[in-house]
């Protein structure tokens, strides 16, 4: 694959009046076999050549979906510092950066490459739902009033590549895209690279390097939580508080998931409860709180300590409301046996950066 360098010019590419970009395959290189947005087999015309990614389109690809509001301008800024730290970078690898930066500003940590590459239109979200009102608010420079220009979706760039050979393009810049070395000891995990790249990808995956620092810290901490043995009550104390929280057989005449999970929460020092929307998730958090706190009232032990947190303040607020009404509930048949019960439930849910103690001027906790 050709990986030569890639400038980048200040301002967009200019266009005759009433122009549109096209995506033009005649106009890429020799070097790939073209398929479509489906990913089946180019017809016998298109396969008469093959292609690979010029410079110049990328960067006009680039300015045109700045200026059309499909990427911020930060991510356009990540391929000029990439093309001006090492401009023998491959326009490929250029691409995918700037992907994973956009999804970082959606809220993602990293770029599925597999699945972006099948599907990048819903991987990306891009072209974006307000499209075409956010390309009329901005008033593109290049267009004459009421005229939109045609622009080239990222499915239709990566229609020129294959996944092997994109990934192939990352790997050959070790520069700015360090690779994960295979899983192990979480303590162990580390990558290849030269210097320290502003991306790392592990295997499907492209991360700002950052993040995926971040993530592997968040692993090592659940694996060294895995490992934690916990001493559990004695077991006969277990099950009554169990059968007196789920009295009732499951209504499905199958086993009761919700009570399962809170025995198998109890018996790991980590627990990741899931479930679809209305499969009871909340009652199950909220009954396993009551099992924690009944078996330490029932011990004659101080009740546990319990924080609750969610990513962001809305979530914090549904949550809480959400909570304390099956709290007042849920805890009532119990007030005269375990009069500290309710009282030793949480009231408050924070955010994960408040709990943490992140404050927007500080960039440590």
């Amino acid at each position: 694959m050709g990986g030569g360098g890639m400038s980048y010019q200040s301002r967009p590419p200019k266009h005759s009046a009433g122009a549109q970009m096209s995506f033009n395959l005649t106009e890429l290189e020799p070097g790939h076999e073209p398929r479509d947005e489906l990913g089946h087999e180019a017809t016998p015309a298109a396969q008469a050549a093959a292609f690979v990614l010029p410079q110049a389109q990328l960067t006009a690809y680039l300015d045109a979906w700045v200026a059309a509001n499909w990427l911020r301008s930060v991510d356009l800024a990540v391929a000029r510092l990439v093309c001006n730290q090492a401009p023998d970078t491959s326009p490929w690898a250029v691409l995918a950066m700037v992907f994973a930066s956009h999804l970082a500003g959606q809220g993602h940590v990293c770029l599925e490459l597999a699945a972006c590459w099948h599907d990048a239109d819903r991987v990306l979200k891009l072209p974006p739902k307000d499209s075409a009102n956010a390309q009329r608010r901005q008033g593109l420079a290049y267009v004459q009033p009421g005229e939109m220009p045609a622009l080239v979706h990222p499915a239709q760039i990566l229609a020129a590549t294959c996944l092997a050979d994109w990934l192939a393009a990352l790997d050959a810049c070790p520069d700015v895209i360090g690779r994960a070395l295979p899983e192990g000891d979480m303590a162990a995990r580390a990558y290849e690279s030269i210097g320290n790249p502003p991306f790392i990808r592990d295997g499907e995956r492209l991360y700002l390097r950052r993040f995926w620092c971040q993530e592997q810290a968040v692993a090592k901490a659940i694996s060294h939580r895995l490992q934690v043995q916990r001493r559990l009550p004695d077991a006969t104390g277990i099950h009554a508080v169990l059968h007196a929280l789920f009295p009732h057989p499951a209504s499905s005449g199958g086993p009761d998931w919700q009570k399962i999970a809170c025995a198998v929460a109890l018996r790991h020092a980590f627990a990741l409860i899931t479930g679809g929307p209305g499969t009871g998730k909340t009652t199950t958090v909220v009954k396993f709180l009551m099992l924690t706190q009944m078996l330490a009232l029932q011990a004659g032990l101080p009740p546990k300590r319990i924080l609750l947190c969610a990513p962001t303040g809305k979530a914090a607020a549904r949550l809480r409301q959400s909570l304390l009404s099956q709290m007042d509930a849920l805890s009532a048949p119990f007030a005269a046996a375990y009069p500290q019960l309710r009282a030793s439930l949480p009231d408050t849910v924070d955010t994960v950066h408040r709990l943490i103690g992140i404050r927007p001027d500080q960039a440590q906790p």
